[in-house]
């Protein structure tokens, strides 16, 4: 059997990200008897047989790279988990323009599985044209020497005609319970990740409690940066609203177990960009929970999978937060609607986001190539 590698820029000890993703993969892969490997730059992550840590400022020689591969002919392909951002601080990894075409000329396969957005040109805003006019060309050199191509997002195949690409969402990092909400208590609980709640969703959490419409918790670490905006709406001392902390994956679930709603927080700008997409192991942990989950619909929303009132809700108008309060109290209201979008996304999760599915389109992808 010919041996995989996946490359990733973090890797455990480190959870949530690409890091968290990939490690899942790895331990399914390996579950189906793929010989796979490992090669990351992460400094903390363990080194063994099958996990190659490329050291620190090395990243960038051909040789760091080589030295830990098979030769090309006993290696299947080399998958790059690829965002910009994590293979350089300041979002340009032109280095693996150079890297790539070595590989290439070794005689292995590449392949890459395109996570968040690394395709989008800004071409109207100056302080961002340049760092995404490179972010798109090495996004497509990167594309046109890889025999397989993924994407976690349609929108990333649509900025990179007209290559053919396969779509793997990502799939949930954790593992349902057994759900069992708060609503015998009256009020519903609701959920959304505490790091994603900034001045604008703060004002969504207090119409929340101020109206009533249900129990709030903020779930896993919050962001320092937002420590006065919730100083400010009296988060740390508010009847209603429960701060869990950071969490350890266990801790994760066992909240999630108790919630009746989730708030999936995605912003979209005044020109439609971003919402809601499947690149996201937050909204697939929600989805997989079977919650009827409320977010917003932007230009990175595949509606041919997320598809409101069905197994999703999305919001009128993302940018107004009485939408957001609106669409709780709308679910709170209708529970035939409600039950819907729990049965559908549970049902939508195990037929399309589950890792068996994802595990399974990724050995077909390798046996193709």
């Amino acid at each position: 059997m010919k041996t995989t590698y996946i490359v990733t820029p973090n890797y455990l000890p480190d959870i949530c990200g690409i890091g968290d993703y990939t490690s899942f993969l790895f331990k399914n892969l390996q579950e189906k008897n793929v010989d796979v490997h490992i090669i990351t730059f992460s400094q903390d992550a363990t080194e063994s047989e099958q996990v190659h840590v490329i050291q620190k400022g090395e990243e960038e020689k051909a040789a760091s790279w080589l030295k830990f591969l098979k030769p090309p002919t006993e290696v299947n392909t080399i998958i790059f988990q690829y965002e910009p951002y994590s293979f350089s601080k300041i979002g340009i990894p032109l280095y693996l323009i150079y890297i790539v075409l070595v590989l290439r000329i070794k005689g292995y396969k590449l392949a890459v599985m395109f996570h968040e957005v690394a395709t989008r040109l800004y071409i109207l805003n100056p302080k961002k044209i340049t760092v995404s006019l490179l972010q798109l060309v090495t996004a497509y050199f990167i594309t046109a020497l890889s025999s397989a191509r993924t994407t976690s997002t349609t929108f990333n195949a649509k900025q990179l005609k007209p290559f053919h690409f396969t779509f793997l969402p990502i799939p949930s990092n954790f593992t349902k319970n057994n759900n069992i909400g708060q609503t015998n208590n009256n009020l519903p609980a609701i959920g959304c990740f505490a790091n994603r709640v900034d001045s604008f969703f703060a004002e969504v959490v207090d119409q929340i409690l101020k109206n009533n419409l249900g129990t709030v918790l903020l779930i896993g670490k919050q962001s320092k940066a937002n420590n006065d905006v919730w100083t400010k709406h009296n988060f740390y001392n508010r009847p209603g609203l429960t701060i869990t902390g950071t969490l350890s994956p266990d801790g994760i679930e066992k909240y999630f177990d108790s919630l009746d709603i989730f708030i999936h927080m995605e912003k979209v700008d005044a020109h439609g960009r971003g919402g809601a997409s499947l690149k996201n192991g937050s909204l697939a942990a929600a989805l997989n929970w079977g919650l009827p989950v409320i977010t917003s619909k932007g230009d990175m929303t595949d509606e041919n999978a997320l598809q409101n009132k069905v197994n999703i809700l999305f919001v009128n108008n993302p940018n107004r937060t009485e939408d957001w309060a609106e669409a709780v109290e709308m679910l709170n209201n209708n529970q035939d609607l409600k039950k819907l979008i729990q049965k559908n996304a549970a049902s939508f999760y195990e037929h399309t986001l589950s890792w068996p599915v994802i595990t399974q389109k990724y050995i077909g992808i390798l046996n193709n190539i």
